[in-house]
């Protein structure tokens, strides 16, 4: 396990087609598209590229991924818990929540050395694929298995619960020229957020600065959640292209 969490991106949540304009037209009124949360258990599919996690590159390879850290007491510092991708063999890949079935801490990635799978509380123990080998788990038990899909070149997909948006509609005044553009979209605890803009869908997005207020300095690139929704401002940029919230993934 790395001593310092690389900060990795995690996915884009669209906020939907926040600018569109003619060339030459001044920017008056915009609609936005603000995001809530939703559902308890709606989901949201993280794309990984192998190439970002070379411990994925060899057979038994494991990384453990978060959005929110892991406290000293072994339990994720937010809502989320981290979760597991193992290469099991040659083109198999498992991915699998790393909450133990005992008591609720955060397991360690696959060890291939003690051919385990370790959670640090009370030392239940699973294989690679995530069944119990031995400890107080229970028998027959198993860390809670996530979709995964490979597409066979280098790239996965694994659904985690709980991260997706729900896009509203609403309409933002900018009032003639100079105005900003406000941004607002749900928090949660421990998670670090980035705004992103990109011209097309097809682009990717590049972080841009932003304020906490409209007439602040646009001097921010982050946002830590606490639960409650956040609100940023942006410049308007020079044509139409698209705002993005983003989060950022945790190696740990």
């Amino acid at each position: 396990m790395s001593l310092l969490p690389r900060r990795r991106f995690l996915r884009r949540f669209g906020l939907g087609l926040a600018v569109s304009a003619l060339p030459g037209r001044r920017w008056r009124e915009t609609i936005l598209w603000e995001a809530a949360a939703a559902t308890p258990d709606a989901p949201a599919v993280v794309t990984l590229s192998l190439a970002d996690f070379p411990a994925l590159g060899s057979d038994l390879g494991s990384v453990r991924l978060t959005v929110n850290p892991v406290g000293p007491d072994h339990f994720p510092r937010g809502n989320i818990y981290p979760f597991l991708v193992n290469r099991v063999s040659e083109g198999v890949f498992r991915a699998m929540s790393a909450e133990c079935r005992h008591a609720g801490c955060v397991v360690e990635s696959y060890d291939e050395l003690s051919e385990g799978i370790r959670c640090p509380c009370h030392g239940s123990v699973y294989d690679i694929t995530g069944q119990r080998i031995v400890g107080p788990a229970p028998d027959g038990s198993s860390l809670g298995p996530l979709p995964l899909i490979y597409d066979g070149i280098g790239s996965l997909q694994v659904t985690i619960p709980g991260l997706a948006f729900r896009i509203a509609p609403s309409r933002v005044d900018l009032g003639g020229g100079g105005g900003r553009l406000r941004l607002q979209f749900p928090t949660l605890p421990w998670v670090t957020y980035e705004v992103h803009f990109r011209e097309r869908v097809s682009d990717p997005g590049l972080p841009v600065p932003f304020s906490s207020s409209p007439e602040g300095p646009p001097d921010q690139w982050t946002v830590t959640g606490d639960e409650l929704p956040a609100t940023v401002y942006v410049a308007p940029p020079g044509g139409s292209g698209f705002f993005e919230i983003s989060m950022l993934l945790l190696e740990e």
